[in-house]
């Protein structure tokens, strides 16, 4: 489910969400205020859209919008009856309406500016952070040609050995989002063969004793969660690393945990990042 993470409305119910769901993955929510946002891994819905109605996206990939979404979201935590009554097409029909009624006065409502306005300081702000980021880039430059390009999402080095200083007396689990069927994902196996530098195979092996291997899949925007809870004992502050080859669905799988309320997740990229991989490729 997408969600406008600067709505306290939305907010709200979102926390009820997901404390029903405690933690057993039936749920995805995906915060479409958060500057990591990606309309790419969530079929091409974008900003200015997801802002106009709830939006929801199955694991089939199918997308539902409006009163529907909600009738979804509360039976994949237990609580189908809350929107039973939308069975009834009469009743469906009422119920769109006055949700359409809300969603188009929701920021009046909750005292935010329109949604015109929002735009234009979304906008702003991603204008000052790739000014900021340009800044930061001529001061560094130097630096940054000893080191590779990186995907957007991947975390710098600086973010990284904090990330590591912050949790230097705990467990990290590292979530290797890579795919071993090689036909489905043919780039994983140049790292991740049995050949490669960083075999996929070595997930939770003495070579690797805190990797996780739970392949993201791009068709449902989603990986399996199971065996990251049984690791991090269902501890939401636990800390992650997610990687795959370079970092791209390394960026979707932190931004898929972090829907599913973890809240100490790092995306190291992976073994093509090997400034962050010699930090963490042998947990």
């Amino acid at each position: 489910m997408l969600f406008d993470g600067e709505c306290p409305l939305c907010v709200r119910e979102v926390n009820f969400l997901r404390a029903k769901d405690n933690g057993r993955g039936r749920l995805d929510l995906v915060d479409i205020a958060s500057p990591a946002y990606d309309p790419g891994v969530n079929r091409g819905i974008d900003f200015v859209t997801a802002m106009g109605t709830i939006h929801g996206i199955k694991k089939d990939g199918t997308v539902l919008t409006g009163v529907p979404v909600f009738d979804a979201a509360y039976s994949a935590v237990g609580l189908g009856w809350v929107y039973a009554f939308t069975k009834n097409e009469t009743a469906a029909k009422v119920a769109g309406t006055m949700y359409d009624f809300w969603a188009a006065r929701r920021l009046q409502v909750t005292g935010r500016p329109s949604l015109t306005q929002v735009l234009e300081a979304r906008s702003r702000r991603e204008a000052a952070n790739g000014a900021t980021a340009c800044a930061a880039e001529a001061k560094t430059d130097a630096k940054k040609e000893k080191q590779e390009t990186r995907k957007p999402g991947v975390a710098s080095d600086d973010e990284f050995d904090a990330f590591l200083a912050r949790n230097v007396t705990r467990q990290i689990t590292v979530v290797d989002a890579r795919n071993p069927d090689f036909f489905v994902e043919p780039d994983d196996e140049r790292f991740g063969g049995q050949e490669g530098s960083a075999p996929i195979g070595d997930c939770g092996t003495e070579k690797r004793p805190n990797a996780i291997n739970a392949p993201f899949d791009r068709a449902t925007k989603s990986l399996p969660t199971e065996s990251i809870t049984k690791k991090t004992n269902g501890d939401l502050t636990s800390p992650i690393i997610t990687h795959c080859g370079g970092g791209g669905r390394g960026l979707a799988a932190k931004i898929f945990l972090e829907g599913k309320g973890y809240t100490n997740v790092v995306n190291g990229g992976g073994p093509a990042v090997s400034a962050l991989w010699e930090k963490f490729g042998e947990k």
